[in-house]
């Protein structure tokens, strides 16, 4: 039985919308991280003897808290200590970007994937991973944390929620350099995570597999290495210090540079690995379709239908906290032409299991 999971922003939030920010909430968590970094910057005690490691964190806190307020100030106006909306969306802000093109606008896009991996890496610190990842792959592992079934999941979110959860399933601690082998040990093809010598086949995977349709929340070096700043015995400062050593070196001021491995999923860039392509490959013979926490925007229409119109599944499952509201909108826009059994989840407390779902 072949079965495909598609995830939107909602399988990020937490079931009570205490987790990861979405849209309605972005703008405020990120002024919560700028204020952190500006005000609350603490040097590691490890650290207190390299004068030039604590000018280099001590520069990287006010620049980056600068970055994030340009950010803020093209998102919203704070008016009267409240966030009036100026635009949609950072995703909609993203995509002026780049139709823009011009050299100031390409800039800002890459200001703007660096920040996010940086938030995102505050975020998912302070917060926690959503625990339904958690119990997730408590339910579909077997006797070893190699044996998963046979599952395609399709996700828009370019958090780190199942790489985190993943890793504890696994012996020591979540270090930044192991995110290479967690990815690899879930089959995760992500856009944009490495240059064209990417030791990935460029081609769906077999097995479990997760292919991330915007990228990762992450960075990766010259040799292809994924990076991500994560100090896992620290606490929140520890963190924002791990967070300003990046930012030093994804603004090239090291010896060792980095790079972003967000990238939107309709940026088209020389060395794209054709995720939309590959993802449609990858879940053509769906028989079962999960869709979690997903609304379908018409924003990102045109890449849904790429990669959806590959499957003809028999039966669809949608959870989410209205799900009869998005099985309209996807029976409206991607509706298939032959029989199809409908199931709608208002119960967001877990991930949806399949009936047909055997580990």
């Amino acid at each position: 039985m072949k079965i495909t999971y598609l995830f939107g922003a909602g399988a990020s939030a937490g079931s009570k919308g205490d987790k990861l920010p979405i849209v309605s909430n972005m703008t405020g968590r990120l002024v919560n991280f700028r204020d952190y970094v500006r005000t609350k910057y603490k040097v590691s005690p490890d650290w207190l003897g390299n004068e030039t490691v604590r000018q280099l964190r001590a520069n990287a806190s006010t620049e980056l808290a600068s970055e994030l307020t340009e950010l803020i100030d093209a998102l919203v106006e704070i008016r009267e200590q409240e966030l009036i909306p100026k635009i949609a969306s950072v995703d909609t802000y993203a995509k002026q970007l780049l139709i823009r093109g011009d050299t100031e606008s390409k800039s800002k896009l890459e200001k703007l994937k660096r920040v996010l991996i940086l938030f995102f890496a505050f975020e998912q610190k302070v917060v926690g991973n959503d625990l339904r990842y958690d119990s997730f792959f408590a339910s579909i592992i077997k006797d070893s944390s190699r044996e998963l079934p046979d599952i395609n999941i399709v996700s828009w979110n370019y958090d780190l929620q199942f790489e985190l959860a993943y890793s504890k399933y696994l012996s020591g601690n979540f270090e930044p350099d192991v995110l290479t082998q967690i990815q690899k040990s879930l089959g995760v093809v992500t856009k944009r995570i490495l240059p064209r010598n990417l030791p990935w086949p460029n081609q769906p995977q077999s097995g479990f597999s997760i292919y991330k349709l915007n990228g990762s929340t992450s960075f990766y070096n010259s040799e292809g290495v994924t990076l991500i700043p994560w100090n896992h015995m620290g606490g929140t400062d520890q963190q924002v210090d791990c967070i300003l050593d990046y930012y030093n070196m994804a603004t090239q001021r090291s010896a060792h540079p980095i790079y972003p491995s967000l990238s939107f999923a309709w940026e088209k860039e020389k060395y794209e690995t054709e995720i939309n392509q590959i993802a449609a490959d990858a879940i053509k013979e769906t028989q079962v379709l999960v869709i979690i926490g997903y609304s379908f925007p018409f924003f990102n229409r045109a890449i849904d239908q790429s990669v959806l119109k590959s499957m003809k599944p028999y039966k669809v499952y949608i959870q989410d906290k209205y799900p009869d509201r998005i099985l309209s909108r996807f029976k409206g826009a991607y509706g298939y032409s032959h029989q199809v059994e409908y199931v709608t989840i208002d119960d967001i407390y877990q991930f949806a299991l399949p009936d047909e779902l055997t580990i």
